[in-house]
């Protein structure tokens, strides 16, 4: 099956403000996967995700476009436009927007992402 961000009619609005489209998953997605999630998130200027960790679900970030720093264990690292970041099990991370524009990027997460393995800091 072939999905596009644009056929994710009603993504859904972290109360941080970003968007998050998961066009793959174990959702209500239009494509359900088993074993991984592939989302597409659009975070705007000047906003960053909490700071958390994963048990179950390992992570790849892949930068589309925008600025952004990630927060690893306490570890910075800038993130541009076709850069990828590995975030294993147990890291705290945070995702911040340091651009002037919107920050884009993929989240590839084995298994599939849920909520119940999202552990705020």
């Amino acid at each position: 099956m072939i999905i596009k961000k644009e056929d994710i009619k009603d993504p859904f609005v972290s109360p941080l403000g970003f968007k998050v489209y998961e066009m793959i998953g174990q959702g209500d997605e239009p494509i359900k996967a088993k074993n991984f999630s592939f989302i597409h998130i659009t975070m705007p200027q000047n906003k960053s995700s909490s700071i958390h960790f994963h048990k179950e679900t390992e992570e790849l970030h892949y930068v589309i476009s925008g600025e952004g720093e990630w927060i690893v264990d306490g570890t910075s690292h800038k993130l541009v436009k076709g850069m990828a970041i590995s975030l294993p099990l147990n890291k705290h991370h945070q995702v911040k927007n340091i651009g002037k524009t919107d920050l884009e990027f993929i989240e590839f997460a084995s298994p599939g992402w849920t909520e119940s393995d999202y552990f705020e800091v």
